[in-house]
């Protein structure tokens, strides 16, 4: 493998290693230029009680997802308990299964595009995308709009 030292083996001739190895890199150039095939993400995503889907627009590879959502708090205000701003992951929604995948861990999304900073992340196992932190420790009023969304890889 290319990167990799092995010892040269004296019993195979020095052209059959050549062949073997330019049939590896033939092999990892094929790999690097297959493209995903990407789709419009038709299902909307199912948002939790006290918020209310604004907008949805993603699309969706069999190991990537692209998406932005909008939300509003459109019930009862969320407490952010204390002035660090951190909250105990607050699930938002949960993304149709066409945009998930095998990691089980969160991975950061972008925010902030409508509304205030926070800290969210989606965990592509699930579908779920939660809220962890404010840039600010102020509760979070009915009306109040968020943004989140990002290129996430969901298998390896």
């Amino acid at each position: 493998m290319i990167g990799q030292s092995s010892p040269v083996d004296p019993t195979v001739k020095f052209a059959d290693q050549l062949k073997a190895m330019r049939d590896r890199i033939a092999e990892l150039e094929r790999s690097m230029t297959q493209v995903d095939e990407w789709a419009a993400v038709t299902d909307p995503p199912v948002v939790e009680s006290n918020w209310t889907l604004v907008s949805f627009d993603a699309v969706a590879s069999s190991k990537w997802v692209e998406f932005l959502l909008v939300v509003e708090r459109s019930s009862t205000g969320l407490v952010v308990p204390d002035t660090t701003g951190n909250v105990t992951n607050e699930t938002v929604a949960t993304l149709a299964d066409v945009c998930r995948g095998s990691i089980t861990f969160g991975v950061a999304i972008g925010t902030g595009s409508t509304g205030r900073g926070v800290f969210a992340t989606y965990i592509p196992s699930s579908g779920l995308v939660r809220l962890n932190a404010f840039a600010s420790p102020a509760d979070v009023t009915v009306g109040e709009q968020f943004s989140f969304g990002g290129l996430v890889r969901t298998s390896p």
